[in-house]
């Protein structure tokens, strides 16, 4: 029974099953998982994650213990049919969506009989992760639950153990009160009431918190507890992984490929609401505009593959890919003038936010982004940022950033255009600052605060 629990749909390790049957601990998928684990600086905890994987369930089954450093990993198990409903259907495909403000109106989403079933395979998810806390938790433990995937925990939690310090805190956007009436009204109220009964709710931003309390107050006429705290990035962290061999290596590579040419460098996961498409065609606009850039400037991309058995996202990354061929086809010489790496190549990608001379991060909507704040500290070339007014980030940063509407293909080519010409006297003055705002409230400090902001739940 422990004194701090963690809930997360995803445990920040990712687990591999050799041929002998043994087990062996990898760096966790995603990025929130991973940076939680890290940021609980030697916290004692149990971390209770869904099982997402056959070897999870493989180690879950089996009673194996999973430990890394103070955290000891509980994994819980659902049946096939209530995971694909529950994480594919309405985490990503309804709450994700809705939270990013990417439906496409005219045809999705439609709330038939099927959704409702789906809804009850979310509700029986929640309810299991809720019982695996309560299992885990020592009375008057402090509980941290994390994004959306588990909004519906604070109901149950509240009727069984109200003993229990909660934060629940939210790493994406919150919808505005307009975006949820497109729910069925009974889920919208579900969905605010629960999340009402924890103890206390975390935003990164001001934007979304305030956007959770207007339909608290709609739907319930409830002032709920709430707190805002930005996470930011561990500066030594950063620079200690900036000044190793291997990420030095890969930077003089890449440089060697750049021959000269400016860098503009993006990295992301292969995900609608990332935006990548557009950030193409603003490259596009840019050479076509000033066709002197195409032998002065180089285009790379990261993009992690996610979310691959979804349509949607397939859909998606075709029309990116073949983006990227059709700019090629277009101003390609002798040298590509961009490229999407869809491999996960850590080293260069650390290399390349070390030498661009702009950085693009512009999703559609974002509830941080922390991209947009590892770029300043890591980068050694004075390097611009544009960055999307609708990422949480863009609150904090505004000040410091070529800020772009993330709809706007061309005011995003201008940003560009102006990035690769600004002086080197506005470029140093800019991510000077940018370096200040993007280190406070590090990890570790961040995480003490969910942990003073959790309240009983019956507060």
């Amino acid at each position: 029974m422990g004194d701090l629990v963690i809930a997360a749909n995803r445990a920040p390790v990712k687990l591999v099953k050799r041929s002998d049957q043994i087990l062996e601990v990898h760096h966790g998928a995603g990025g929130l998982a991973p940076s939680l684990a890290k940021a609980l600086n030697d916290k004692k905890a149990d971390w209770v994650a869904t099982a997402l994987s056959d070897v999870d369930v493989y180690a879950s089954q089996n009673n194996m213990p999973i430990d890394i450093g103070d955290i000891n990993i509980k994994f819980v198990v659902l049946p096939e049919e209530t995971l694909k409903l529950s994480y594919y259907k309405i985490a990503n495909e309804v709450i994700w969506f809705l939270y990013h403000g990417m439906f496409n109106l005219s045809y999705s989403p439609s709330f038939d009989k099927s959704f409702f079933t789906a809804w009850d395979a979310f509700r029986t998810h929640n309810l299991e992760i809720a019982k695996a806390i309560c299992d885990n938790a020592s009375y008057g433990a402090t509980v941290l639950i994390h994004d959306y995937h588990f909004l519906l925990t604070g109901k149950y939690l509240k009727e069984n153990r109200p003993d229990l310090k909660t934060a629940y805190f939210l790493h994406t956007p919150f919808p505005s009160r307009d975006e949820l009436k497109i729910l069925p009204s009974e889920i919208a109220n579900e969905m605010v009431s629960s999340m009402c009964d924890f103890g206390s709710c975390g935003f990164h931003t001001n934007r979304w918190r305030d956007r959770f309390l207007e339909s608290a107050k709609e739907l319930l006429a409830f002032d709920p507890r709430t707190f805002v705290a930005p996470l930011g990035v561990s500066r030594q962290a950063l620079d200690e992984i900036t000044q190793s061999k291997s990420v030095f290596s890969e930077g003089e590579k890449l440089l060697k490929r750049l021959g000269g040419r400016k860098l503009i460098y993006r990295t992301d996961r292969m995900e609608p609401s990332k935006n990548l498409l557009r950030g193409f065609l603003a490259f596009e606009e840019l050479l076509e505009s000033n066709p002197l850039l195409v032998k002065k400037v180089f285009f790379l991309a990261h993009s992690y593959l996610s979310r691959e058995k979804s349509t949607q996202y397939q859909i998606y990354r075709e029309a990116v890919t073949a983006k990227v061929a059709e700019i090629n086809e277009k101003f390609a010489g002798d040298l590509p003038v961009v490229e999407l790496d869809l491999e996960d190549n850590y080293e260069l990608s650390l290399a390349a936010m070390v030498h661009y001379d702009v950085l693009l991060v512009n999703p559609i909507r974002d509830g941080m982004n922390l991209v947009a704040k590892e770029g300043p500290i890591m980068n050694q070339n004075n390097g611009v940022v544009v960055l999307s007014k609708e990422a949480g980030a863009y609150e904090e940063m505004h000040q410091g950033v070529l800020a772009i509407n993330p709809y706007d293909v061309s005011e995003t080519a201008e940003a560009l255009l102006l990035g690769l010409n600004m002086s080197d006297e506005e470029r140093g003055s800019r991510q000077s600052y940018l370096k200040e705002i993007a280190a406070q409230n590090e990890p570790s400090v961040w995480v003490s605060t969910l942990i003073e902001e959790a309240c009983p739940l019956d507060f």
